[in-house]
């Protein structure tokens, strides 16, 4: 019995295995490398990556402006020719009469019950002789809109 005691004893001294409880509070664990690798490799990688940016940004501050054409000295014109030049004169464009059915929207009609009808324009709910974006509404049935605007009278039909 002596030898496999003696042989217990040599085998817990060449192990990392504790022999009793007592012994395993003062052992020390042995912990995953891993995380403590991972983590240094990570910051590594932020710093490089921030002295890689560090250089592309003092680049661009650094760059000049691209070279501007040289100005040309203006020499003036000789008071025969200044003369004969007239002034530049924009000329005037018709324009088109605005159509109230490219930016007027009958979203919906409603009838209050006691003759009057309501427009739901563009989101704002309207009756007869208010106006919006400039068009006063003359009339309001179940099938159309009809607005006003200075001597013009438009009718938008309700698009279901």
């Amino acid at each position: 019995m002596s030898i496999i005691h003696d042989a217990l004893k040599k085998a817990q001294k060449t192990s990392c295995m504790p022999a009793s409880p007592e012994d395993a509070r003062g052992a020390q664990e042995v912990r995953n490398p891993a995380p403590a690798i991972l983590a240094v490799g990570l910051g590594l990688a932020i710093v490089i990556a921030f002295w890689i940016l560090k250089d592309f940004a003092r680049e661009a501050l650094d760059r000049k402006p691209m070279a501007q054409a040289p100005e040309t000295p203006s020499t003036p014109l000789p008071e025969a020719a200044a003369e004969k030049i007239a002034p530049a004169v924009m000329p005037q464009i018709p324009t088109a009469p605005e159509d109230p059915a490219t930016f007027l929207r009958i979203e919906g009609i409603m009838d209050t019950g006691s003759g009057e009808k309501l427009a739901l324009i563009n989101g704002k709910v309207l009756e007869v002789g208010q106006a919006i974006k400039g068009w006063v509404i003359q009339g309001i049935s179940l099938e159309q809109v009809t607005i006003r605007k200075d001597n013009e009278e438009k009718t938008i039909p309700v698009i279901p």
